[in-house]
């Protein structure tokens, strides 16, 4: 066995990782499921719910009367809608209804300049933030939740973003990885008694947390995974709440969908480079078992590109005839097919669901894109377009 054959299987095992920690934590769920008691504490905590929008339109009206009719108190919660260069007429009629608007004006524009700039003015009354994006519509239970949550002891509490657009097949692409994620990264982990990861939105935070670590964060893009990764190093939790539930827009074109995933790709390597492995050395320092995992998450390569990878590997054991390595990777293969079918059905997926899976290796073609764009990501925030317009009545209707 030469040098070249040699590092070509050290290479393979490293990757081969990834899937194997995919693997386990699901096999974790399945057999140690943690039944949780229902929480007694009837504490209404005081909530201030952050709406940062940057350049949004239509889509921030039924955002807002989303949270308008949520079931919590109206006297426990405030909206404040931080409105970056968003559309005026739609800003001057979301000025007649019970909310709070600032309207910064930044030289440059992030979600984090947009959370500094209104925390900055917010009356230090609250017990908790909650974080939405422009295009999220909340379940009218969503707070009610969060709180059930917040008083079982959590800090920090996400919630689960389901899709509120899935006609076309771009959307169920889009909501395919999601659908995953949402499982082997915040269901799984959660059920073990481990850090669930933050999706960028639809999350509570206590204030006084929140403000500290957000004094020590400024990025352009990857707002939430600097945030999860500073919360993991100060060994705190982030708890998970599949029934407080936030609807969230699917990419519906190529080009958006390219966009969007070029982002977060640049996002990937900046976090792999600035937090891997500070969180992989202090979580084995400190025998900490909840860092360890996320420091695994933080280095595997996004779902179509770890894929990709996979069956690169696989092809290439056929090609040099390394049998042994080929039968590796077809079960760790079938193991991480398995898995996504088997989030599809424990979310109860529809179908077309699971017709887009079948179609799933359209994703790869497109990531091809996204990375060759990556470069673009450096410097710019690259945002995703919203255009879908649609009510929370509307969305209940249909369940």
């Amino acid at each position: 066995m030469d040098l070249i054959e040699i590092f070509l299987i050290v290479i393979q095992l490293i990757f081969s990782f990834f899937l194997i920690q995919i693997a386990f934590i699901i096999l974790g769920f399945l057999f140690f499921k943690k039944e949780k008691a229902q929480s007694k504490n009837g504490h209404l905590n005081q909530f201030a719910v952050l709406v940062p929008s940057y350049l949004e339109g239509e889509v921030l009206v039924p955002n807002i009367n989303s949270l308008l009719v949520q079931k919590y108190p109206k006297d426990k919660f405030d909206i404040y809608l931080i409105a970056d260069r968003c559309e005026s007429d739609i800003i001057e009629h979301l000025k007649k209804l019970d909310i709070t608007i600032f309207q910064p004006k930044f030289e440059i524009s992030s979600k984090v300049n947009s959370l500094k700039f209104a925390l900055e003015r917010i009356e230090n009354k609250f017990d908790a933030y909650i974080i939405l994006d422009a295009d999220n519509l909340s379940h009218p239970n969503f707070l009610f939740e969060i709180n059930k949550s917040m008083n079982d002891g959590a800090s920090v509490v996400q919630g689960i973003r389901v899709a509120k657009n899935l006609e076309s097949f771009t959307e169920r692409l889009d909501y395919l990885t999601d659908v995953f994620y949402n499982f082997i990264d915040r269901v799984c982990p959660s059920n073990l008694n481990l850090s669930a990861t933050l999706s960028g939105s639809g999350f509570g935070i206590e204030c006084k947390l929140f403000r500290n670590l957000l004094d020590e964060i400024d990025v352009l893009g990857g707002f939430d995974k600097v945030l999860q990764s500073r919360l993991v190093l100060g060994k705190h939790k982030i708890a998970f709440n599949r029934h407080a539930i936030v609807y969230d827009e699917k990419v519906s074109d190529t080009s958006t969908y390219i966009t969007q995933r070029t982002r977060w790709i640049h996002s990937y390597f900046r976090m792999m480079r600035s937090f891997g492995p500070r969180l992989l050395i202090s979580s084995l320092k400190n025998f900490n078992l909840d860092g360890l995992n996320y420091s695994v998450l933080t280095f595997r390569p996004p779902l179509t590109i770890l894929t990709l990878l996979s069956l690169f590997f696989w092809s290439l054991n056929i090609f040099t005839q390394k049998y042994m390595m080929f039968v590796y990777w077809s079960v760790l293969l079938i193991l991480l097919f398995t898995g996504i079918l088997y989030s599809l059905f424990y979310f109860g997926a529809d179908k077309k669901m699971f017709t887009a899976f079948l179609f799933s290796p359209i994703i790869f073609v497109k990531h091809f894109f996204s990375i060759m764009n990556i470069k673009k990501a450096k410097n710019n925030s690259m945002k995703t377009k919203h255009t879908k317009i649609i009510s929370i009545e509307e969305i209940l209707d249909h369940k």
